[in-house]
């Protein structure tokens, strides 16, 4: 059976009774960009999905997760890889997505340089540039 968006509304109004009906737009609005980047940009989606659990930056990913747990960061992050000249601008841009989607409360940009370098190997791969 589906979820449908009034359903998923009204979940996470129980869960989270803070949350406002932004909120859960904007959630919903992510989910389907989500989706639809895994549509257009599956393979780039994917990689730096993969990069992402792997590297852990914020340290939420573990055995009893699956690889989604970075899909709403990932869905704020492939449109603006473009604007990243090298791995330091991807290192800060990272963070930046993350700080969104934590609330703030995320780890210094330093300890983003490793899923950096990562995750902008994989877009230069993608894109066919060369690294800086």
């Amino acid at each position: 059976m589906k979820t449908t968006d009034k359903d998923f509304s009204q979940i996470i109004q129980r869960i989270l009774p803070d949350t406002t009906l932004a909120d859960i737009q904007a959630l919903n609005a992510n989910a389907a960009a989500q989706e639809r980047l895994k549509a257009e940009q599956g393979t780039l989606f994917f990689k730096v999905a993969a990069a992402m659990y792997r590297l852990d930056p914020e340290g939420v990913a573990h055995d009893l997760n699956d690889e989604h747990e970075y899909n709403g960061e990932i869905a704020d992050l492939l449109p603006r890889l473009p604007e990243c000249d090298n791995a330091e601008d991807c290192s800060r841009l990272i963070h930046e997505v993350c700080a969104k989607w934590f609330s703030g409360r995320v780890r210094s940009v330093e300890h983003y340089q490793e899923i950096g370098v990562a995750v902008w190997q994989v877009w230069l791969n993608h894109s066919g540039a060369e690294l800086t």
